[in-house]
């Protein structure tokens, strides 16, 4: 079966973040109400049109009936009137709280955007720098009993995503979401490897059998929910993971693309207690992964509405990499638009 954290194989890098999991919230994880939600979604929406902005909130709020807190980090400029017309009025009306970043410099071509981060320095892939503002976000508003982030261009909510926590956790304090196994994170051959490659590439070969085996998912970095002590804790350990990689001079571990999945991984197979976190499949949890899905489209189960399914025949709470089929996209459109935002 599926095992947490292990010992690390020979040559892996020893792991001395302070991870402290709050066992309180293992023993009795806080009831979660969705009539007055203490909880936080949390997701970086840099630069993109206003439909996208009613996708995923529209979907949140409305689809979804989640009436808690949102954040989502955007350029500053963004958050102002002008840039996007309607935009700042429409956020403003779902009660989602704008939080300003710093324009990021463009970089290659496949990094897309990049960030000057505090620590790091320049050049940054925003993929990585966001844990940086997660964490400080986080930090400053303790107390939430639960926390979720997310990509914002491919996700979709057709649930309240912290309904199904308590009973798909089974009493841990976070949960990995598992891709598809068709791309396992243990297989060896054929394309698609790219996480293999993130963490090997940062912390050398040390993906063996022994803490990595058969039928390992790759866990992907883009979402991720747990209980509020608990993302916080791991967005501690998170960074300074990353900033004792960093400090060997190894700077491919903060600047190559993807390798914010690479950490993620690293995280839950070597570092973390394994009573902390439970793994989900890919369509069992409260997010589906539908981007290794695309491979065997047979796999993808949907209700006579349309909507997509978990493997008990319930309906996903959200929908990650969505846009990989392109059934979905003109699905979800429609609606959203039905929702008249």
């Amino acid at each position: 079966g599926l095992r947490g954290a292990a010992a690390p194989g020979p040559g892996a890098p020893s792991f001395d973040g302070a991870f402290t999991p709050p066992r309180a919230a293992v023993a009795a994880p806080p009831r979660y109400d969705p009539s007055k939600p203490n909880a936080l979604v949390m997701s970086c929406a840099l630069k993109h049109d206003i439909h996208l902005f009613k996708l995923f909130v529209g979907s949140l709020r409305k689809v979804a009936e989640y009436s808690g807190d949102v954040a989502l980090f955007m350029f500053k400029e963004d958050t102002e009137p002008l840039r996007v017309p309607g935009l700042t009025k429409f956020l403003d009306e779902q009660k989602v709280d704008m939080v300003p970043v710093p324009e990021t410099k463009k970089c290659s071509k496949k990094l897309g955007a990049c960030a000057n981060d505090t620590t790091w320095g320049p050049e940054i892939p925003v993929a990585v720098a966001r844990y940086r503002w997660y964490a400080a976000y986080v930090d400053a508003r303790p107390g939430y009993d639960y926390i979720l982030w997310s990509d914002f261009r491919d996700a979709v909510f057709q649930r309240d995503p912290f309904l199904d926590f308590a009973a798909d956790a089974k009493g841990k304090d976070m949960i990995f979401n598992g891709e598809h196994l068709m791309r396992s994170l243990s297989r060896t051959d054929g394309g698609g490897l790219h996480t293999r490659w993130w963490i090997q590439g940062c912390y050398g070969p040390i993906l063996t059998a022994d803490p990595i085996p058969p039928d390992s998912p790759v866990l992907c970095s883009g979402t991720h929910v747990g209980t509020g002590p608990a993302i916080a804790a791991y967005l501690k350990a998170y960074l300074a993971n990353i900033d004792k990689q960093h400090a060997t001079g190894e700077l491919k571990c903060v600047q190559d693309y993807g390798m914010d999945q690479g950490h993620h991984n690293y995280m839950a197979y070597y570092a973390l207690p394994k009573d902390s976190y439970t793994v989900t499949p890919y369509d069992a949890g409260p997010v589906y992964s539908a981007g290794q899905v695309m491979h065997v489209p047979e796999d993808l189960k949907r209700d006579a509405e349309g909507y997509v399914l978990r493997s008990d025949g319930r309906r996903a709470a959200l929908v990650h990499q969505y846009d990989r089929f392109k059934e979905l996209i003109p699905f979800y459109q429609k609606m959203i638009r039905k929702l008249d935002l």
